[in-house]
């Protein structure tokens, strides 16, 4: 099973600057290379200065396109991944202590046996499937705190 990773409205906005400014790198640098050969101005340095620019600006968008395609939880035999783009880590279920709401501040959050934790970003309507499908790989306890009480 495989949950979307949900994208809070700052993140959405750095990754339509991110596209932004990767396109007006690579369309200036395109100008540049047009504007060389029209002025018969080509060098070995020349091409090198505006090659890379383009190259950055092409692996950029390569990357943030990952990033929006490729950011999930995936729920495997042995272990829970976790994907943001090209990153991937492995959360094996029997390192995992202990799954909390916090319904105050409205995050899911899961506890690991070395004392870390890892907020899960989903849409809060998946909390409850989320919890079902990480309890049905091993009995993890599950517990709601409104964050008046702390229970």
């Amino acid at each position: 099973m495989k949950f979307s990773y949900k994208f809070s409205g700052l993140l959405i906005f750095f990754i339509v600057a991110g596209y932004i400014l990767a396109v007006a790198c690579f369309i200036a640098n395109v100008i540049r290379i047009v504007n060389l050969v029209a002025e018969n101005a080509i060098s070995t340095i020349a091409v090198v200065q505006v090659s890379l620019p383009i190259l950055i600006s092409l692996v950029f968008a390569v990357l943030i396109t990952s990033i929006v395609a490729d950011s999930c939880y995936r729920f495997d035999k042995e272990a829970l991944t976790v994907k943001f783009g090209f990153i991937k880590n492995h959360y094996s279920y029997s390192k995992i202590k202990q799954i909390v709401l916090f319904s105050a501040v409205g995050k899911l959050t899961v506890f690991f046996e070395d004392e870390t934790f890892m907020n899960v970003v989903i849409s809060k309507k998946n909390y409850d499937l989320f919890v079902e499908t990480l309890k049905s790989y091993r009995d993890i306890p599950y517990r709601i705190e409104d964050g008046e009480t702390g229970k």
